[in-house]
Order: C-alpha cells, then structure tokens, then sequence
C-alpha cells in the first residue's frame, strides 16, 4: 500500500544517514540538554548518554523514566515530556 511505501521510505533514509554518520568533535555547546532514559532500556546504557556532558557547558539534566529503549510509547512518559519542554519554553521572567 502507499503507507507501507512511505514508511519504508523514511526507514531506509533514516538507516542510510545512520550509516553514513561519523562524529565530528567541535566545541561545547552552551545550551541546556536533558538526558532521557528508559530504566529497563538494554540498547543504551547511562553511561552512554553521559557522554553527553563533553559536549556541553551546562551540566545535563538527567531523567529516568519507566520503560525500555522505546519508553516514549508510554503515554505518561509522553505526557511527562511534553509538559518538560513546555516548561522549559516558557519564559523565565
């Protein structure tokens, strides 16, 4: 079907610019980054994502949230996230 076309599409893009990706270091970022995390994800650890502090000034915030590497499924996590970003937007004066 054409949804079957399209989705296989965006997942063969996405696999090909995976592929093709080789990290570059460049300076730090000054920039708040959140760091998520599922408690039962077996893909990525927290030590991975902890790399993250390399490549910014601010020290990340970190967040585990219930779930394995697809934790974003769960519609309290999704909920919990979008609420996170919105505050974050919102003007602090």
């Amino acid at each position: 079907t054409e949804l079957c076309r399209m989705i296989g599409t965006a997942v063969r893009r996405d696999f090909d610019l995976m592929a093709r990706y080789r990290y570059r270091p460049g300076a730090p970022v000054f920039a708040p980054v959140a760091l998520l995390h599922g408690d039962r994800d077996s893909h990525l650890t927290i030590d991975h994502l902890l790399d993250w502090r390399l490549e910014a000034l601010i020290e990340p915030e970190r967040h585990l949230l219930a779930g394995d590497h697809f934790y974003l499924e769960d519609g309290d996590n999704q909920k919990w996230v979008i609420d996170k970003l919105l505050a974050e937007l919102k003007p602090k004066y």
